[in-house]
């Protein structure tokens, strides 16, 4: 085989389209249905009982909620991506999820109303998703060979990753304008991943034929699977700063989020590459065949989240019956890294494979994300002091989309496919007694236009000489992903006095 074409099997095979190794979202998810309804956009202000993530300095002063309890009771997602698999292999998946959401308590640890501390629980992220796409059609993919071929083509990846968080903030007063707050949480990073796709191409007949002459029977296959298992720990903080004027009309915050402190973690690894006769028509002799079954156990992680700057602004009427809020975040890039800590030494491959992949780091996973900067905006209309609509709107731009995957190069990373995403959010708010309700719906939606194809099974060839690739097509840009969800909130919260 020539150079150039084990490096660019060697890309086509360790490196899948659309892929890193953790969440390219950033604010896919909100904490307390309260600030889930505003978009997230109270840095500036009423963040109430979730102000511990959103801003630690307004912990306690804006509310005297003290036990919040938050659900996502219903998350319907849909998504229909045209040519995924090559020309008119479209993919339909539908995914129903049920998670907590956010649970907190705020503690007044004195009298002195300067000083509060509040502890929660959250799911930063949650994705769980699926997919699977066969293929099978007759046709003439082995040219040495008269006749047709049956071709079989199957595409399996499953990824679930979870991201828990749980820790505590405080708050302090000065004056009665300003006011200051961190808070800490310890992160439990889990992800449980799978990728492989299969192509063979047979003849069903006992015999076969080359220029009319009979032949040993064999047919070509390749396969490809990779599994990914990890639990990471690492520790995050947060400083907050707020300002609220004499008449409480204009707030304005701003929140730092700092890069974790990793602790530790572990993961499993796994990978297989099988190739056999596949015949290079152009150098007229077949290729080698390719055997790689490797597995390693119990490997460092090494996971980095990214340094982030909030600023908010909110401003009330002065009849106190509406509330305008804005918030924009930025989220710093993460240069390219190891995510997990995998021996280079290759125990379970045949020659011709460790010729191709030894010494290349291909038991690992690598991972980057581009700066993201996302902006919300969210409002109050208070119609009594019994009822109140929430409502708003924020960006979710994916921090890998606009990644090309030249940024890696020939690292391996996970598959995943990436669009930006954008929600709007709405729902009511009744005050009862010492108790909020809160109800709530979010609408989502993702678009990607030309995007290039996960994998060609629509038009195969049995070996590409020009990039490696065996029993598919080259990909084009024709991939189009359209994804809609819909989810229904619900949220209580007891309040121990003051105003709701």
């Amino acid at each position: 085989m020539k150079k150039i074409d084990i490096r660019i099997l060697l890309l086509f095979i360790l490196s899948p389209i659309f892929a890193y190794s953790q969440s390219d979202h950033y604010w896919s998810q909100n904490f307390n249905v309260g600030s889930s309804l505003l978009s997230g956009a109270v840095v500036g202000g009423k963040a109430g009982v979730s102000a511990v993530y959103y801003n630690p300095a307004q912990i306690g002063h804006d509310s005297t909620m003290k036990l919040s309890l938050s659900v996502n009771l219903i998350s319907l997602q849909f998504y229909d991506i045209k040519n995924f698999a090559g020309d008119d292999i479209d993919l339909y998946q539908f995914n129903f999820k049920l998670q907590p959401k956010y649970v907190s308590y705020i503690h007044q640890p004195s009298k002195n109303d300067r000083i509060f501390i509040e502890a929660a629980f959250l799911a930063r992220v949650s994705d769980d998703l699926t997919f699977k796409v066969s293929h099978n059609k007759n046709l003439d993919i082995i040219k040495r060979l008269d006749g047709e071929e049956n071709y079989t083509a199957n595409l399996n990846s499953s990824r679930k990753y979870d991201d828990f968080w749980i820790g505590a903030g405080m708050s302090y007063k000065f004056g009665n304008n300003w006011s200051l707050g961190a808070s800490l949480f310890m992160s439990v990073k889990v992800m449980i991943y799978s990728y492989g796709h299969s192509m063979y191409a047979f003849q069903t007949d006992d015999m076969v034929f080359s220029d009319g002459i009979p032949e040993p029977y064999y047919f070509p296959q390749f396969e490809f699977e990779e599994k990914l298992k990890y639990w990471d720990l690492s520790l995050i903080s947060k400083i907050g700063i707020h300002y609220r004027s004499d008449d409480l009309s204009f707030g304005f915050g701003t929140n730092f989020t700092f890069p974790n402190l990793g602790i530790y973690g572990e993961g499993e690894v796994g990978k297989k590459v099988t190739r056999s006769n596949i015949h290079n028509d152009e150098a007229v002799i077949f290729t080698d065949d390719l055997v790689m079954l490797e597995n390693q156990k119990k490997v460092r992680t090494n996971i980095k989240d990214p340094f982030s700057v909030a600023v908010g602004f909110d401003y009330t009427t002065p009849n106190k019956r509406n509330t305008v809020l804005l918030t924009v975040e930025y989220f710093n890039k993460i240069d390219p890294y190891q995510i997990i800590n995998t021996s280079d030494e290759l125990t379970n491959t045949n020659d011709a494979a460790k010729a191709l992949f030894g010494n290349r780091d291909v038991m690992s996973f690598y991972y980057n994300a581009a700066s993201v900067t996302n902006i919300a905006l969210g409002f109050i209309q208070n119609f009594n002091e019994k009822i109140s609509a929430l409502g708003g709107f924020r960006t979710d731009f994916s921090s890998a989309a606009k990644i090309s995957d030249t940024t890696i190069g020939e690292k391996p990373k996970t598959f995943k496919i990436h669009q930006d995403k954008f929600h709007f959010t709405g729902g009511p708010l009744f005050h009862w007694n010492k108790f909020n309700l809160i109800l709530g719906l979010q609408y989502t939606f993702g678009r990607g236009n030309n995007l290039e194809q996960v994998i060609n099974y629509s038009d195969p060839v049995e070996f590409n000489s020009l990039n490696g690739e065996s029993l598919q097509g080259s990909r084009n840009n024709t991939m189009r992903v359209n994804y809609n969800e819909i989810s229904l909130f619900f949220g209580i919260t007891y309040r121990t006095g003051g105003n709701p």
